[in-house]
């Protein structure tokens, strides 16, 4: 499960994971400190990890599928080309974005 506060945005936090065991997962987004999440995160996939840029302009999210990104506070999605299937943990160093997997872990 990952979760992920916004920068610069002490009331904005992202969600995600896998739901009770099973292969479906979710993504929710909170504008009020985590109060109430909303699941109107367009969300493409079924997630497993999210993680928000420093800037606060780029979440990315992983999921069987690969990694995708938003631009736009999780209402559009593009995956991220390059992005391995089976992603289930994502790290932002700097402007490196490390996906890990069942397999290993990439440089994306």
């Amino acid at each position: 499960m990952g979760l992920e506060a916004v920068p610069h945005d002490s009331d904005a936090a992202y969600a995600a994971g896998r739901t009770g065991g099973s292969d479906s997962g979710f993504l929710l987004r909170s504008d009020d400190g985590a109060r109430r999440p909303h699941t109107g995160v367009g969300s493409p996939i079924e997630m497993s990890d999210v993680i928000v840029s420093p800037s606060g302009q780029y979440v990315f999210a992983s999921g069987d599928a690969g990694v995708f990104a938003s631009s736009d506070h999780g209402l559009h999605w593009q995956k991220v080309p390059g992005s391995p299937s089976g992603a289930t943990r994502l790290m932002l160093s700097d402007h490196d974005l490390f996906v890990g997997t069942g397999k290993g872990i990439y440089l994306i």
